[in-house]
């Protein structure tokens, strides 16, 4: 394919823009991240390098940005192409790419993935800057960066979002960065905006110390020849009020508003006192394990206390219900018809109606009730399938 040589100008890929994990607001065991690694081109005769690390990041309320500026150095005698794999947390997500052209930086636009990687090898062959940023299997992501300059460097500067999850009352912000071995030249900064209090720091990085100006908790660290591996993680005293953030979009402003839930004492939920018993009397019920059900409705019982029950046996068709008294835990009577039940016959769903009571509201003045009617059609391996009407005031 010929290559027409044209003016020089950046095209900047971004590949999956709103791909990031599930947002998460607790969090569990944190898995194991994937190393970060600077791939080295085949044939080089020196190791392409990273020398500068910066990173500026901002947190309001629960929503953090990062912007992570990297310089990749290339000290070999010919142009070469750099490449970055590197994991993403839980929540976040790449929401911009700029690279350097001409000493300016160059903002990226989203295409689909195939179409991205093919116009990142169709401006290569046209002599023009691309940058290219994927996501290749799960939280993993590559960078790749051309040209790099023989003995020369190129800068490319990544917008992270990240959605903070919440654990024990603290706001975690995270963030890997074992980009490098030792970087010649590393800067942080970083602000948070109406914390509780003070944010503590982990030791991936040392000396890390936030001062209070106003109601803006600032951090700045510059270092050289610095090593560092790990995650760096800040713990954030989440937010005791309200917290307003507003953004200028071309001709319009956004706001987004934060508003700390109020803690409320749990409450312990009262048992029903009437409830409905479903048992499938169908051949293959005698093959259950009744000790365990009633090893099960022994315990709910005595949890009741007192009750009534309503006892619907079905097989092809559903038997006409009885009702039983439980007066202080006391299911006998209900037990010995179960254990009596002859089981015979095919199950048919499509005979039998279930009533679900659902509360809304609960523990309010503003508490109501509806009962949902399911009538039972059919049903698969997992799921069954049938249709419904609700009665009852909204």
């Amino acid at each position: 394919m010929h290559c027409s040589i044209r003016r020089l100008f950046a095209v900047l890929i971004l590949l999956s823009l709103t791909v990031s994990a599930s947002l998460a607001h607790t969090i569990a065991t944190q898995r194991p991240l994937p190393p970060i690694r600077l791939l080295q081109p085949a044939n080089a005769e020196a190791s392409i390098r990273l020398e500068t690390d910066r990173i500026d990041a901002e947190v309001q309320g629960t929503q953090a940005i990062t912007t992570i500026e990297l310089h990749f150095v290339n000290p070999n005698s010919r142009v070469l192409e750099g490449q970055l794999e590197f994991p993403l947390l839980d929540g976040q997500s790449v929401i911009g790419l700029a690279m350097e052209v001409n000493g300016k930086l160059r903002d990226g636009v989203p295409v689909e993935k195939a179409t991205g990687q093919q116009v990142f090898e169709d401006v290569i062959c046209q002599r023009i800057d691309p940058a290219l940023f994927e996501a290749t299997q799960g939280n993993q992501y590559r960078l790749r960066v051309y040209p790099i300059p023989a003995s020369g460097s190129k800068r490319v500067v990544l917008k992270i979002a990240d959605t903070l999850p919440v654990r024990e009352q603290q706001l975690i912000y995270r963030l890997p960065l074992s980009f490098a071995k030792q970087l010649p030249h590393f800067h942080l900064a970083m602000r948070v905006f109406a914390a509780a209090n003070t944010p503590i720091t982990s030791d991936s990085i040392k000396g890390v110390t936030f001062m209070r100006h106003g109601e803006i908790y600032e951090a700045q660290l510059n270092r050289e020849r610095v090593d560092i591996n790990g995650v760096f993680e800040v713990r954030i005293p989440a937010p005791e009020k309200a917290s307003l953030s507003t953004q200028a979009f071309g001709e319009h402003t956004y706001f987004q508003v934060e508003i700390p839930a109020p803690k409320f004492a749990p409450l312990p939920r009262r048992l029903p006192q009437h409830v409905a018993l479903y048992w499938d009397a169908s051949g293959s019920g005698a093959q259950r394990d009744h000790l365990k059900e009633f090893a099960l409705l022994d315990r709910y019982f005595h949890a009741m206390g007192n009750g009534e029950v309503e006892l619907i046996r079905f097989r092809d068709r559903a038997e006409t219900p009885q009702t039983f008294k439980i007066a202080r835990s006391d299911w006998h009577a209900l037990k010995t018809t179960l254990e009596k039940t002859d089981y015979d016959g095919a199950t048919a769903f499509g005979a039998t109606t279930l009533q679900v009571k659902l509360t809304s509201g609960f523990g309010t003045d503003k508490q109501h009730e509806q009962t949902i009617t399911l009538r039972l059609k059919q049903q698969s391996e997992l799921v069954t399938v049938g249709e419904f009407e609700v009665t009852g005031k909204p």
